[in-house]
């Protein structure tokens, strides 16, 4: 029976996803888990793999198509079946019974047993996945190369995650016979990364890139009797037409091969959709301005440069050859200005992505508050005291004192102890508080787990516990996703800083800033006025799931917990 393979849903908010890739075409026989088809949202790329095993009996879209989630994208089925009825509305005509099919699967027979006698399948390195919401990793570099020989536990690659980073060994001893990605990388995860082996196995059946390029060249013939599957492929020749549209959106996959061929994509029109730029507009680019030297790229890479007609040998682009691209699109000669380019680090680059899509998928605003100090630094004393008596075995610490203040309040407004998920709220029961935590390799946000059922002496301690844990690189992938906390604590007192506008951790509702102590007049009633110590407050909450008011009086109550705190040990 003939099995519909649709467009998935990724997340809810995604309406409609874009086809990179099509993988496989009308006539090729799958299996369970072939990848039929790659395609984006507006945030991440994925890969949709074949749930039966048959022959592809229709396609009723082309690469870079715009697709509704929900809606039919393929049918896989036997020979001869019917698959009309499965068109969606508006898709081309296709004939039930295409020619092609039937002399295509038998090609392709033969060709599966030849390779699987001499591969080492136990020798297949693919990247983990660490953590539940982690979907791909960046490989930070390889401790190997092809040809070397390795032992079970040796070092094969380190990588990371959004907040830490690993070492990958190797589980059997042999050859490195293959090696399919590069430095600096991002691989998703239980993608194959590397081979071993013994020298002369076969290895090329593991390439995950291997599919990629046979794929492009009958992509015309993928759907024979519609006319509209050989437009996508004319359609980069047609690319210099259209215009260029300042900050046109950019697909993930064509950010990423651009940043790789050192384009430009300010400089470039894009032909998807709402003149999306996408994976095609950028190989049309890099195919034009032709190879660049170092220095060329790594001035295209700092943006803000298009490149010229290349004066190197054979086209090359030098650094000479740059121009500085103006908003306007006029193209003036470069003076020769100083400055260094600088890459960012790995972690880096995802930290801005991540603060960068929070300011772009909520409504943020902020509020600011100030606490009278009095009561925490009097609790702040008593228990160095007691550290000192050897009465507690913590340092228990002024933002030690803040977060279990924080803890009380949230627990009496179940709204800001929250995800926000576009059109439906997830409240959480327990509070799993996140605390920001500065490290050498960039900010992470561990997440301490039902810190409501903590006393301060363990609420004190865990927090230490997951701070240095992160330090050390050691930290649990799954305390560090966005998800682990309901809410967050960040504290740059220790730096002086009175106010700040901390950004959200999304989905979470809500994020609290905690400033320095500093002196404030304050009425003491009678007429009395004296400066006392006050604590600056500052929480940034998503508005589409709080309102203000209900904000306001969150905040205040965090005021109120502090001012009043009452602590045992």
């Amino acid at each position: 029976m003939a099995q519909v393979v649709i467009m998935p849903k990724q997340g809810q908010s995604v309406e409609s996803c874009i086809v990179s890739e099509f993988k496989k075409k009308v006539g090729d026989q799958v299996a369970v888990g072939d990848v039929l088809f790659s395609y984006e949202t507006d945030k991440a790329s994925f890969d949709e793999e074949s749930k039966v095993a048959g022959t592809v009996l229709a396609c009723f879209f082309a690469d870079g198509d715009e697709i509704p989630v929900l809606t039919n994208v393929m049918v896989i089925g036997n020979p001869g079946e019917s698959f009309a009825e499965f068109a969606p509305s508006g898709a081309a005509p296709v004939a039930e019974t295409p020619a092609a099919p039937a002399p295509a699967a038998p090609a392709a027979a033969p060709a599966a047993p030849a390779a699987p006698a001499a591969t080492p399948h136990e020798g297949v390195v693919f990247m983990p996945k660490n953590g539940q919401s982690v979907e791909s990793c960046i490989v930070s570099e390889f401790k190997v190369k092809v040809g070397d020989t390795v032992k079970a536990g040796d070092v094969l690659f380190s990588y990371e995650t959004d907040k830490a980073s690993f070492d990958e060994e190797a589980k059997v001893d042999g050859t490195v016979l293959a090696i399919f990605w590069n430095d600096g990388d991002e691989i998703p995860v239980l993608q194959n990364v590397m081979v071993i082996g013994k020298p002369g196995d076969s290895f090329a059946e593991f390439d995950p890139k291997a599919s990629a390029a046979p794929a492009a060249a009958p992509a015309a013939t993928a759907t024979p009797a519609a006319a509209p599957a050989a437009t996508p492929a004319a359609t980069p020749a047609a690319a210099p037409a259209a215009a260029v549209v300042a900050g046109a959106p950019v697909s993930p996959r064509a950010r990423k091969l651009a940043e790789e061929k050192g384009v430009n994509t300010a400089a470039i029109a894009g032909t998807g959709p709402h003149g999306r730029i996408i994976e095609r507009d950028v190989i049309a680019a890099a195919a034009a301005q032709g190879p660049l030297t170092g220095l060329a790229k790594a001035k295209m890479a700092e943006g803000g440069l298009v490149a010229g007609p290349g004066t190197g040998l054979a086209g090359t682009v030098k650094g000479s050859d740059l121009k500085v691209w103006k908003a306007n699109h006029t193209e003036i000669a470069g003076e020769g200005e100083e400055f260094e380019v600088k890459k960012m680090s790995n972690m880096r680059k995802i930290i801005a992505k991540s603060m960068y899509n929070s300011l772009q998928n909520s409504a943020q605003l902020t509020h600011m508050l100030g606490a009278d100090a009095r009561k925490v630094q009097a609790i702040r004393k008593k228990a160095k005291k007691a550290l000192e008596e050897g009465k507690i075995d913590v340092n228990i610490t002024i933002n030690d004192l803040v977060c279990y203040a924080v803890i009380k309040a949230l627990l009496k407004f179940p709204n800001v102890n929250s995800h926000c998920l576009g059109d439906a709220m997830r409240l959480f029961r327990n509070v799993n508080l996140g605390i920001a935590v500065d490290t050498e390799r960039g900010l992470m946000v561990p997440a301490v787990k039902n810190a409501n059922d903590l006393n301060i002496i363990g609420l004190s301690k865990n927090l230490k516990k997951v701070a240095e844990d992160c330090k050390k690189g050691s930290i649990s992938p799954d305390l560090l996703s966005s998800e682990a906390a309901s809410f967050t604590v960040s504290n740059l007192g220790g730096f002086g800083v009175e106010y700040f506008t901390p950004i959200i951790n999304v989905p979470q509702s809500a994020i609290l800033g905690v400033g320095t102590i500093v002196a404030r007049p304050k009425d003491l009633g009678n007429g009395v006025y004296a400066f006392v110590p006050y604590m600056g407050l500052s929480l940034t909450y998503d508005h589409r799931a709080i309102d203000g008011g209900e904000a306001t009086k969150f905040l205040k109550q965090v005021a109120v917990e502090i001012e009043n705190l009452e602590v045992e040990f």
